[in-house]
């Protein structure tokens, strides 16, 4: 199984929200199942900057930040285009708009599809670029992707959740109730 580290708070709103797109500055040939690896650190500077932007521009309230996960495999996804840099046309090709909120139009995004968060972390030391998940660890993630064993997802669309604003997305989600 391979994996690609991913910083905090976005792996959170890969796994928990509705982002289904990973800027990076190389291209990715890669395609087919990945864990999603939350990184080991985070500044507080990158939490407010992606706090404030999410509450902003598109009214998500992310968990606080000792609610996050570290170091661990949180979610399940697979790899199904990427979309160069400034590739508007491809995009739109794609068909979902809000791929649009997460893309770094001078960045090359990693199209992700059918995520599945992991109810319970599974704690492994990550790497640069897509990296090769160890046996033990990859056994831990493929039990907890039997069909009762998985978090629930919560939807992309292009409409609001009910609540109007959280997509699952506040620190009482972490255990995959959503908030009242």
């Amino acid at each position: 199984m391979k994996s690609l580290s991913i910083r905090q708070p976005w792996a959170h709103l890969i796994v928990r929200g509705p982002k289904r797109i990973e800027n990076r500055t190389w291209l990715c040939s890669y395609r087919g199942e990945v864990a999603i690896h939350a990184s080991k650190s985070m500044t507080r500077g990158e939490y407010d900057d992606v706090a404030d932007m999410c509450e902003s521009f598109m009214g998500l309230r992310l968990p606080g930040r000792s609610a996050l996960t570290f170091a661990a495999i949180v979610g399940v996804a697979r790899v199904v285009d990427c979309v160069p840099p400034g590739a508007l046309d491809k995009m739109r090709a794609l068909g979902n708009e809000d791929l649009f909120d997460w893309w770094d139009q001078e960045q090359h995004g990693i199209v992700l599809a059918d995520v599945r968060a992991l109810a319970t972390p599974v704690p492994c030391s990550g790497m640069l670029g897509f990296w090769t998940v160890p046996s033990e660890v990859e056994r831990q993630v493929r039990e907890q992707l039997q069909p009762a064993a998985i978090a629930p997802a919560h939807p992309v669309s292009a409409s609001a959740p009910e609540d109007g604003k959280s997509w699952g997305l506040c620190s009482s989600d972490i255990d995959g109730r959503r908030p009242a």
